[in-house]
């Protein structure tokens, strides 16, 4: 080799280290270029977390990877910024899509994605069904059945086991106002009315107590009463509003005993009660807390600037530590160090708290909207008052209510489906399945949709997998 060709040679080889050193330290910080956009970026990455497991990830209808058998996880990085269409299958079960988009040196998250299965199993579990209500532990129905004789009868169903068990049977014409769960699952409230006269009574499920061999009547309030429902922390005391010296009263009775023991406020125009909380509303549009388990007083928590309107229906919701007021299709809240309500929603005539408590499902006939009470920490990320439209369709929206804090269940017309929250680009909808005019009830325990339609009582094979 000539000394002319090693200079060569050895200019060559120092203008290529010039060259490579910088570019491999630029593709160790992550950079690369970008031809499309004839500039040089920084890379970004996407990462999922997908229920089933084992799902394929195709990016712009290539697949790049399947999700992890333990976690249902995956990382695809090196990915220039840009926006990228998104799919992830699974044989058997409906794809999730989306537009998603990388931004330099970010990570691009989903990770509440849920494959529902292309057609759910549903069995019969009972039959002749009028009537059907949720226990707040989730395992068991309560169901109003017809009985040969014309009369019906009460019946309690095990969802896990699907064996029944007669609680109560009618007598003569009695038909049902109202039925509701104490929040631990152990007694029954139940309203019933036979042509003008009206009663209430409470049925324990628990063996040797209270209420368990034979109802505990109501009568001792001297009935009418209006409305009745069980105190979150005394189990043998109820509260119940009635008509007395013309105007609408709130007590607190305990239905063993069988006495009066406190009045709280006058004029009431509806109460709840929520947690370890009573709720209550006056005429004059003042909202009122007490606490159920101590002494204190009870405070106002807010007002509206205006009195009730009359032949107008009003509703509290406690969701979390934040407190609604439903005045017909509005919805009025406290704002930031107001105690003055204002209307932050109109035309809800269905409300449903997520269960983290950080969000409410709002819908009308034919639209759905989530409310967010809380600044969200997964993405998308949204902030405290963010009124998010989801989805509006041409029949009717009944049913709805939250499958988990991420997903929310609805029937429509005759279809049942399941609808994300997540609003970046396509908001995907699974269908479930068909039935005529149902009733859903998602429990969220067993995973799996119960549904009553034409006397039937339905319930699906497990939906998480």
């Amino acid at each position: 080799m000539t000394k002319r060709t090693k200079t060569i040679l050895f200019l060559f080889l120092a203008v290529a280290f010039l060259f490579a050193v910088p570019s491999l330290i630029l593709y160790s910080q992550g950079y690369r270029i970008d031809w499309k956009a004839k500039r040089l970026a920084q890379i970004g990455a996407f990462y999922f977390k997908v229920i089933p497991s084992r799902a394929d990830i195709l990016i712009n209808e290539k697949l790049l990877k399947t999700t992890d058998f333990f976690f249902g996880s995956a990382l695809l990085g090196n990915l220039l910024p840009r926006s990228y269409q998104v799919q992830i299958v699974k044989e058997g079960y409906q794809p999730w899509l989306k537009q998603l988009d990388i931004k330099e040196k970010e990570v691009t998250d989903a990770k509440n994605i849920i494959l529902f299965p292309e057609t759910p199993e549903f069995r019969i579990a009972a039959d002749h069904v009028k009537q059907i209500w949720q226990s707040p532990q989730q395992k068991t129905l309560l169901l109003q059945k017809d009985s040969p004789e014309k009369t019906w009868k009460l019946v309690l169903l095990n969802l896990e086991t699907t064996g029944e068990k007669t609680i109560f049977t009618s007598k003569g014409r009695e038909q049902i106002l109202d039925v509701q769960w104490s929040s631990d699952g152990t007694r029954i409230l139940l309203g019933l009315e036979n042509g003008e006269s009206i009663r209430s009574l409470v049925l324990s499920l628990e063996m040797n107590q209270p209420c368990s061999l034979l109802p505990c009547d109501l009568a001792f309030l001297s009935e009418p009463i209006d409305e009745v429902m069980f105190s979150p922390t005394s189990k043998n005391t109820v509260f119940f509003t009635k008509f007395m010296r013309n105007a609408q009263v709130l007590r607190e009775a305990d239905y063993v005993k069988k006495e009066i023991l406190a009045s709280f406020g006058n004029s009431i125009v509806t109460f709840t009660v929520a947690a370890e909380s009573l709720f209550w509303l006056e005429n004059d549009g003042k909202l009122w807390q007490k606490d159920t388990g101590s002494q204190d007083s009870a405070h106002i928590l807010s007002s509206l600037s205006y009195p009730v309107k009359q032949e107008t229906g009003y509703s509290i919701h406690s969701v979390g530590n934040m407190v609604f007021l439903k005045e017909d299709i509005k919805l009025l809240g406290a704002q930031q160090n107001e105690n003055t309500l204002k209307e932050v929603f109109s035309g809800a005539k269905t409300i449903a708290a997520s269960p983290d408590g950080k969000k409410l499902a709002l819908s009308n006939d034919s639209e759905i909207w989530i409310l967010y009470l809380q600044d969200s920490q997964d993405p998308p990320l949204h902030k405290t008052g963010d009124k998010v439209f989801l989805t509006r369709l041409s029949k009717n929206i009944k049913n709805l209510s939250w499958l988990n804090s991420h997903y929310l269940i609805f029937s429509s017309e005759n279809e049942v489906k399941t609808i994300e929250i997540d609003d970046r680009s396509t908001i995907n909808i699974a269908d479930l399945t068909q039935l005529e005019d149902p009733k859903i009830f998602w429990q969220e325990l067993l995973e799996t949709l119960v549904a009553l339609s034409q006397g039937s009582i339905y319930i699906s094979e497990k939906l998480i997998k």
